[in-house]
């Protein structure tokens, strides 16, 4: 899968929250790190399907062709594959190059040697990509689409370097594309695997390696393990940072526990401050916490400072108070007067004031005929001012020294007393004030009033005062240290955050960004998986219904932060019950390997499938059904280009494939590779027939290897030969056309005669068909000089000695006349 592909998979809403960010980032760290030349070859993958037009070896192994050693040809060997073939039929003995052509197209489709399942490392043969005595190999092989495009893939070994380059042609590309391809094109061909050797049929697909084909089959890529190893990797980070934040903040803790522990053993007469309360995860504002608990400097750690002159001031507010309360007592005692409101005292001097016309009469207010009244009133009312105005000066001495007590003192002596061990002396002197809150003296009844008197009469409180607030400037100067102390502690815990913290603090969301790669993962491969499954079992329900075929399933891992679940395991149902590989009959197992092949190259960026002897171990049912299933994918649009000795399949495949395409190799003795047309077998054996008469015959018509007899031996063998392939090919191609051409060859097998092969088909053509007058002017005589060669009757090729080549000719006739009847 490409970049693009997995972004529609891990982001179909686009990017909205951290997770999606981090999904993201990865993907376009992918694409620019991506190799862009593989990512064009990938893109002509794409411009597919692509078909197989040609191959062209020379010096691979087992092909001499274009080689320098003596007798190899020029030229190398060249397979053509006709455009309008949807099944192509290499038949060939073995030995003859199947395996060469094969191997060398499944390098040069896999970029190289290393790259290519051809050659297995572990292969204790040690196979060699050059020909015996050659310098050097090379392989072209063209791919085209509907479109007219072409994929030129030439892979070259030589002085024992190999190069390969992959040329994209394309009409709708200004210029023409050459890129070197590497595993990510090799692991792209892999997953549809178009060429299939006979070594992996018969050898390399046995046993778990099989498991490992679907494996390689199911692929995602490798943009699925780079993005998962970004995200590991970036995990890893925020993970180390996580942890070194823990670290940190651990060290940080044990510190301060030492330190508590320290300045509690130093300063026992201090009250061990709150623990500092340390932020859990690096989630928290590090920054706003450590501000708040310290502030920015050492020195504003203090929120109250110690007013050192604070005793004495105290002492001098209570010492006037208390001289003031003496003085009103006194006043009042000296005068023997009440106390009188202020307005009361106005009032009486008023009413003197107008009564000063009758001083020398009686009393106004008790009528006695007391002297000078008026005088002694005047001094009762001076004396009762004298009186309200010691209480006015007491009471704002009190006043005053209540808003001391209450505003500067009674706040340091409860700090005192939760920081500094007073023997409850802080306790009796915050008893004494803390009545005083919100209350000031009114009369000497009122609580406040008393309250006051108490503390100004009270002889020590000075000295306890004293004594607390110069301790409590100790302890202050001692707790700046212990705090001070606490934030070089904490201040590693700062410098981690800035550090760690960015990476930290997204550690949850690395974890929801791997979770959701591995869940898409086995989500995308169980797809996949399904499908592969679903079209292997169809075709194994084909291969195998002389069985109780139960189904193939395909399993695989749960993928987590470690890595993809991409192992997969068959598991093959067979007569109701679980089946091992290991049970399965040659031709069982065979069937099973030739499913997934089918199976997992249906679709793709290939049309073309090659497979070298497929059948092998099968019986005729099962040799029928893949042909049957050949068929369908021929039908279907693919192609598929089949390497095989076996006579059987090839007569079954023209029973399904009436426009079937067959083509024969040979090699010479010094292993020059040949392709001969084989589209119509008797073609071939009638020009072995001549060219035996060519190299047997000199100019005035006289044998010179071979005798007479001999020669006439294998000339009319390979006439007869040509005729009952002719007439083969006219019972497959008109019982295809009648619906019954597995009938029609059935009754051609049980003829063991050419005479026989005539008759069934002349039944099969029936009266009036053009063939019939073709049967019919095939000459008795003929056949019987046919016959009478294969049984080595002298007689007959003495007699027939001069007349070979006219022999040939008729055979050839009567090939081409029978089977140009058949598109009538």
């Amino acid at each position: 899968m490409t970049v693009a592909e997995l972004d529609a998979v891990l982001l179909p809403g686009g990017v909205s929250d951290a997770v999606d960010e981090i999904v993201s980032g990865v993907l376009r760290r992918c694409r620019e790190s991506a190799h862009t030349d593989e990512d064009v070859l990938l893109d002509a993958l794409a411009a597919g399907p692509w078909a197989l037009r040609s191959v062209e070896v020379s010096g691979f192994r087992g092909a001499a062709n274009g080689t320098d050693p003596d007798g190899a040809y020029p030229d190398p060997f060249r397979l053509e594959l006709p455009n309008s073939a949807g099944v192509v039929v290499v038949h060939a003995p073995n030995g003859t190059g199947k395996s060469t052509i094969t191997d060398a197209l499944e390098v040069a489709l896999f970029g190289g040697i290393k790259l290519s399942p051809a050659f297995d490392s572990t292969d204790a043969r040690r196979p060699t990509a050059l020909h015996a005595d050659a310098e050097r190999a090379d392989v072209l092989v063209i791919l085209d689409n509907d479109r007219g495009d072409r994929l030129r893939l030439n892979w070259r070994l030589a002085a024992g370097v190999e190069k390969t380059a992959v040329t994209w042609y394309s009409h709708d590309a200004p210029e023409d594309i050459s890129e070197i391809p590497g595993s990510v094109w090799a692991a792209a061909v892999a997953a549809r695997r178009p060429v299939v050797g006979y070594d992996h049929l018969a050898h390399r697909l046995r046993g778990g390696r099989l498991a490992d084909f679907v494996q390689d089959t199911l692929s995602l890529g490798d943009v699925w393990w780079q993005v998962l190893n970004l995200l590991k990797t970036d995990h890893d980070a925020a993970l180390h940072a996580h942890d070194e934040w823990l670290r940190v903040r651990g060290e940080v803790t044990d510190a301060l526990e030492l330190l508590d522990e320290e300045f509690a053993r130093r300063y026992p007469e201090i009250r061990a401050p709150r623990a500092v309360e340390l932020p859990e995860t690096p989630t928290e504002d590090v920054a706003t916490w450590f501000s708040t608990c310290f502030g920015s400097t050492a020195e504003s750690m203090s929120a109250v400072e110690v007013d050192r002159l604070l005793s004495r001031e105290v002492a001098q507010a209570r010492a006037s108070a208390l001289a003031a309360l003496n003085r009103s007592e006194r006043a009042q005692a000296q005068s023997n007067q009440e106390l009188w409101s202020g307005g009361g005292l106005s009032a009486l001097g008023d009413l003197l004031d107008h009564l000063s016309a009758h001083e020398k009469g009686p009393c106004p207010i008790c009528g006695g005929a007391t002297g000078d009244w008026s005088d002694k009133a005047r001094s009762t009312v001076a004396d009762l001012r004298l009186v309200r105005e010691e209480f006015n000066l007491a009471q704002a001495e009190l006043h005053a020294l209540g808003e001391l007590l209450v505003d500067k003192l009674l706040p340091l002596l409860r700090i005192a007393d939760c920081i500094a061990h007073t023997d409850g002396v802080t306790d009796r002197l915050c008893a004494l004030i803390e009545p005083l809150i919100d209350r000031s003296p009114r009369s000497e009844h009122d609580r406040a009033w008393q309250a006051l008197r108490a503390v100004a009469e009270d002889e020590e409180f000075d000295h306890q005062v004293h004594s607390v607030l110069t301790k409590l400037g100790t302890v202050f100067d001692e707790l700046a240290h212990w705090r001070a102390a606490r934030r070089r502690c904490c201040l590693p815990l700062v410098e981690a955050q800035t550090k760690h913290g960015a990476a930290a603090v997204r550690l949850e969301d690395h974890r929801k960004a791997l979770d959701r790669v591995a869940h898409a993962f086995d989500a995308v491969h169980g797809d996949r998986r399904n499908a592969v499954q679903s079209a292997v079992n169809e075709q194994l329900h084909r291969l195998l219904a002389d069985v109780q075929f139960g189904g193939l399933t395909l399993t695989a891992g749960a993928s987590d932060h470690d890595g993809f679940g991409e192992t997969t395991t068959l598991q093959l149902s067979l007569n109701g019950r679980d089946t091992g590989m290991g049970l399965l009959s040659a031709g069982q197992y065979n069937a099973l390997v030739l499913a997934l092949v089918l199976g997992v190259s249906d679709a793709g960026p290939f049309r073309f499938l090659v497979l070298d002897d497929p059948v092998h171990a099968f019986d005729e049912f099962r040799t029928d059904i893949f042909a049957e299933l050949v068929t369908r994918r021929a039908a279907a649009g693919g192609q598929v280009v089949l390497l095989t000795h076996d006579t059987q399949l090839v007569d079954m495949l023209r029973h399904h494939v009436p426009d079937l395409c067959l083509i024969k190799l040979a090699r010479d003795e010094a292993g020059n590779i040949e392709q001969v047309d084989a589209t119509h077998p008797w073609q071939p054996l009638i020009a072995d027939a001549r060219a035996l008469l060519r190299s047997n015959t000199d100019n005035t018509g006289r044998s010179l290897v071979l005798s007479d007899t001999s020669a006439g031996l294998l000339v009319l063998g390979f006439c007869r030969q040509a005729i009952d392939a002719a007439l083969r090919e006219f019972v497959l191609a008109y019982g295809h056309r009648a619906g019954n051409s597995r009938a029609a060859l059935a009754g051609l097998n049980r003829a063991f005669s050419t005479n026989a092969a005539i008759d069934v088909a002349k039944r099969l053509a029936g009266e009036g068909h053009p063939a019939q007058p073709v049967l019919e002017k095939l000459d008795p005589r003929y056949v019987h000089e046919l016959n009478g060669g294969a049984h080595a009757d002298t007689t007959t090729l003495q007699s027939i000695a001069g007349h070979l080549a006219d022999r040939v000719q008729r055979a050839e006739k009567f090939c081409i006349d029978l089977l140009s009847t058949v598109d009538r």
